[in-house]
């Protein structure tokens, strides 16, 4: 997720949303955010494991978002979409 916000100049930030529980009970929320705007949500038994959930989340919404026609310009190479 940052290397490819850094491919393209955009600002990725990870907040954690949410600690909850204790001990082996512990969970967390995490955000992504892409620009500023929230673009995945991820849970975990630990920071790392909700951050990562939240990239995969993010990615997942950014694959499922329909092109509104024809553009020209960064995103249409296949470089410049995400894996």
């Amino acid at each position: 997720m940052l290397e490819w916000g850094q491919k393209r100049r955009k600002k990725i930030e990870f907040v954690v949303r949410e600690e909850g529980g204790s001990g082996r009970g512990r969970h967390y929320v995490a955000e992504v955010r892409i620009a500023g705007e929230v673009r995945g949500t991820g849970r975990g038994s630990s920071k790392k494991v909700a951050e990562q959930d939240a990239a995969q989340s993010a990615f997942r919404g950014m694959r499922s978002r329909k092109p509104h026609g024809p553009r020209h310009g960064a995103g249409d190479r296949a470089e410049d979409r995400p894996r």
